[in-house]
């Protein structure tokens, strides 16, 4: 399971929803940014996991920030002033200054929370587990003691296979990809208009402008691959090549949304992105922006 975790890529393969307010644990996401909807992770343990990495890596907000130490002070004076003194210890004394103690915090000083409490504690690994442990989990990871699951290969059951099975496969979605691992009642039919698809693809890879290519280096003393892409995009050669379109298709721009990361790029260069309502393209020059399903639907009538 921590493998598992370990190997996805935040903001990429997981994170909190943006629109589900009621729902603050992690859920798969389809691409940068994108939650999948109605979507939860179906192991308890990989669900808790990949909750505590976003939220270790994002922060709390401030309303989350703000629950947390009114859950705090439902406390026992004594258990609640003891949990404060945990947090503080690690803090420097510039950040623990006047709110040492926790008799010393006032949620009503809108000043004292924006620009002492929050920058001190939003981060903060103890406060986010108190948060979570005491707010989140033990509502929102609660798990029926029983659960119908079935695989695949569970749902192609054949009487070939076993007599007293009685499901009835008539199609199953897959590329050649996955054609080794169909069940085993699974024959892949390929559509004769669509053999050539393959051999397109790898003519297409072979031309002669794809021979170049540009390597980013190694992320180290707080470098990113965002800064190094508009770095790329700026120089000279970049223009010279007449680079005109960026697809992050292995999503390496995690510190900036795709709205900001295009106002850094040169006027010429055309980003294509998925938002809410679409996927869009944009010209920073003129500033417009097109639906490329409604562009697609104008185009077939």
């Amino acid at each position: 399971v921590l493998r598992l975790c370990l190997a996805k890529r935040w903001r990429v393969n997981y994170g909190a929803h943006p629109k589900r307010k009621n729902y603050q644990m992690a859920v798969p996401f389809q691409a940068k940014d994108v939650a999948a909807e109605r979507t939860e992770c179906g192991h308890p343990d990989v669900g808790i996991a990949l909750t505590f990495v976003h939220y270790f890596q994002a922060g709390l907000s401030k309303q989350q920030l703000r629950n947390t130490f009114e859950k705090l002070k439902h406390l026992s004076d004594s258990k609640a002033k003891a949990t404060y003194r945990e947090w503080v210890a690690c803090l420097s004394e510039t950040q623990r200054s006047g709110i040492g103690s926790l008799d010393g915090v006032n949620l009503e000083d809108p000043n004292q929370f924006t620009h002492k409490v929050f920058p001190a504690f939003h981060r903060h690994m103890d406060v986010i587990c108190f948060w979570l442990l005491k707010l989140i989990l033990s509502v929102q990871a609660k798990q029926f003691s029983k659960k119908l699951l079935s695989t695949a290969s569970d749902m192609c059951r054949s009487q070939d296979l076993c007599p007293h099975w009685r499901a009835v496969t008539t199609g199953f979605s897959g590329t050649d990809d996955l054609s080794l691992v169909l069940p085993p009642t699974i024959q892949q039919k390929n559509i004769k208009e669509l053999e050539l698809t393959n051999g397109v693809q790898l003519m297409r890879i072979l031309k002669a402008e794809n021979n170049n290519y540009h390597s980013l280096l190694p992320i180290e003393n707080g470098s990113s691959f965002t800064n190094q892409i508009l770095e790329f995009l700026n120089t000279p050669n970049c223009v010279k090549e007449n680079t005109n379109v960026v697809l992050d298709a292995g999503a390496l721009v995690l510190n900036m949304g795709n709205r900001e990361f295009m106002t850094f790029t040169p006027e010429e260069v055309i980003l294509s992105y998925h938002c809410t309502q679409g996927p869009f393209l944009h010209w920073e020059k003129d500033c417009q922006k097109i639906n490329f399903a409604r562009l697609a639907c104008e185009c077939g009538n």
